[in-house]
């Protein structure tokens, strides 16, 4: 018990950024006792590499969106009957502005990851406080950002992937493995809710956040003295909330998104 409350070993910031791969232990209990000593680093990595990706992806999507609409409009295009054309390009022009498919999406992916971060830690600091746990915020921020390093690899890895292929991700983690649309977004939405839903659960899980998920759990444990099974309890049951609330929008955004295209 003494050796995760007190490490052997302090690591520099480096020292931390390397650590939390290669000694995850040892790394997340020096920023437990520095009371979340260098969280500002996996902070601004996650959000550079956020706002890249979506820099890199804004144009592709634009590009897409235009061809799925054009596509749209020839199969349902009656002879004597076609639509202004100029009124068109004025509504595709607006929709995929880099106000749309760039800025706003970057500020949003940014500022999401802020409140996110807050809920989570928040969140913990209540349960932890709740069922007698010991610990700081200051503490359970830096565990909770340096966690996050392994998504920051999965945001490298989606950025090279664009980068060299052209195309943007379109099936996330494991949704792949439910039948799909192939790229078509628009007939996506028109799928059954329960596919919808699977969809939106198999999009939250792949290695990367499994590795997320078992520092988290470390942290927890070292931060607040918890067994590893009551950790472990504690994260996945904050995961699967978070699970359950992205299938919620998932499923009422297709919902509205299909009534409004017919």
């Amino acid at each position: 018990m003494m050796s995760e409350s007190k490490p052997t070993f302090r690591p520099g910031l480096g020292g931390l950024l390397g650590g939390i791969f290669i000694r995850p232990r040892q790394t997340l209990g020096a920023i437990v006792e520095s009371n979340g000593r260098g969280w500002w680093i996996p902070l601004l990595v996650m959000l550079v590499l956020t706002v890249t990706l979506v820099v890199l992806s804004g144009p592709i999507q634009a590009k897409e969106m235009r061809e799925q609409i054009a596509k749209m409009q020839d199969s349902q295009s009656i002879p004597g009957q076609q639509g202004n054309p100029e009124q068109l390009e004025q509504t595709l022009s607006f929709a995929t502005s880099p106000i749309f498919t760039i800025a706003l999406p970057a500020a949003s992916g940014a500022i999401g990851l802020g409140i996110g971060w807050l809920i989570q830690v928040g969140f913990l600091y209540l349960i932890a406080t709740v069922l007698g746990g010991r610990t700081r915020f200051g503490a359970l921020w830096g565990v909770v950002l340096w966690a996050a390093m392994p998504l920051a690899i999965r945001l490298l890895l989606q950025t090279g992937f664009v980068t060299l292929t052209g195309s943007t991700i379109k099936n996330p983690g494991l949704s792949g493995l439910v039948e799909q649309s192939a790229g078509d977004s628009l007939a996506a939405l028109r799928a059954p809710a329960g596919q919808l839903a699977l969809s939106a659960a198999l999009g939250q899980l792949d290695l990367f956040v499994i590795w997320n998920l078992v520092l988290l759990i470390i942290g927890l444990k070292i931060a607040t003295g918890f067994s590893a099974r009551k950790a472990a309890l504690i994260i996945i049951g904050f995961w699967l909330l978070g699970i359950g609330l992205n299938i919620l929008i998932a499923v009422v955004g297709a919902s509205l998104a299909a009534g409004s295209i017919g």
